[in-house]
């Protein structure tokens, strides 16, 4: 941004979600490591979209998710984080230049892995044939392989959209991901064979009956686009983690209160607290969301925070505590000269 650097409206942003006794209560003592390394991955330009992703029950935790539409402009080398940073951003940059709609960015883990290392998102949509140069340039090559070699398996089926690369964690693994929209979950559900097909293309064994019949409810009651996640790992072995991430519209904030506490969106968190993934603290979550302009002399700032996301995880065909992830972002409006 060009009214306010980019360090300063995170900080601001993180200062409102973690108001109101929220902070230690969602994301613990991690806070401090968030305001301490995630600034120096953000340099100028255009504010990215930002998530904060923390558990629904269990120890508190935040890891974050940086997701940037252009390559930022200058910034520190985060050298720990991502020694590899200018060489991504380059590759990154060749990508958007082709085509507006391809992104890209990086995952920080404070909580459930400690990594020194930030996983990194590329996400080609349906330009597939950007997997792997973008791989090749970064020197993940084999990598890039494995991308294609998913979106060959499911083709026709629920096609992958990106991916991210995780150095720092235990194997090493490839995490494809994509996205199913209300039709087809209304489907599945319907006809749980339909989801059966995609595990067995994909190559994936790490489920049973009451996984599949979890997966059915968790569709009825999801909003219009759901997130599928697989592990790979690099010797091509599909992880037993699989996991669906509802993705909810930015909304007012009397609408969104509305419709998690009493709405359409209480049908899915009830499945959550039903099933024991998460307990009170999606209240807080939910109470994050936020919309506000700051006027100054050359235009205005909008800052915006909002509960993007609620997952549900299995690992080995068995439920695992759910995660939410409040997304906040910052834009500006000159006053034109």
């Amino acid at each position: 941004m060009n009214l306010m650097d980019n360090k300063t409206a995170f900080s601001m942003l993180l200062s409102h979600v973690i108001s109101e006794g929220r902070g230690r209560a969602l994301y613990g003592n991690y806070i401090d490591k968030v305001k301490k390394c995630v600034p120096d991955l953000l340099g100028g330009g255009p504010f990215p979209d930002i998530y904060l992703e923390c558990p629904l029950i269990g120890d508190p935790f935040l890891d974050v998710v940086i997701a940037f539409d252009k390559p930022p402009v200058g910034g520190g080398t985060a050298s720990v984080l991502v020694p590899d940073r200018d060489l991504i951003f380059e590759s990154f940059g060749r990508s958007i230049e082709q085509y507006p709609e391809v992104s890209g960015g990086f995952e920080v883990d404070t909580g459930s892995f400690e990594s020194e290392v930030a996983g990194i998102h590329f996400q080609p949509r349906e330009h597939v044939e950007l997997v792997e140069g973008f791989c090749e340039a970064i020197g993940e090559v084999a990598y890039g392989r494995l991308y294609q070699e998913m979106v060959r398996r499911l083709s026709g089926l629920w096609e992958p959209s990106y991916f991210g690369i995780f150095r720092g964690r235990p194997g090493a693994p490839l995490r494809v991901a994509g996205y199913i929209d209300k039709k087809e979950m209304l489907s599945c559900a319907s006809d749980p064979e339909r989801i059966i097909k995609v595990f067995k293309a994909a190559g994936f064994t790490a489920y049973d009956d009451t996984m599949i019949d979890n997966m059915c409810s968790i569709f009825r009651v999801s909003p219009d686009s759901t997130d599928f996640q697989f592990d790979i790992y690099p010797d091509g072995g599909i992880g037993e983690v699989f996991s669906l991430s509802a993705l909810y519209e930015l909304r007012r904030r009397e609408e969104t209160l509305a419709a998690f506490y009493d709405g359409d969106d209480s049908r899915y968190i009830a499945l959550l607290t039903e099933w024991g993934l998460a307990d009170d603290r999606w209240k807080q979550v939910v109470d994050t969301v936020y919309s506000g302009t700051l006027p100054l002399p050359a235009g205005d700032i909008t800052f915006i925070a909002f509960p993007q996301a609620f997952k549900v995880r299995w690992r080995g065909g068995k439920l695992v505590p759910s995660k939410a992830y409040v997304m906040v972002k910052a834009t500006e409006k000159r006053i034109i000269q």
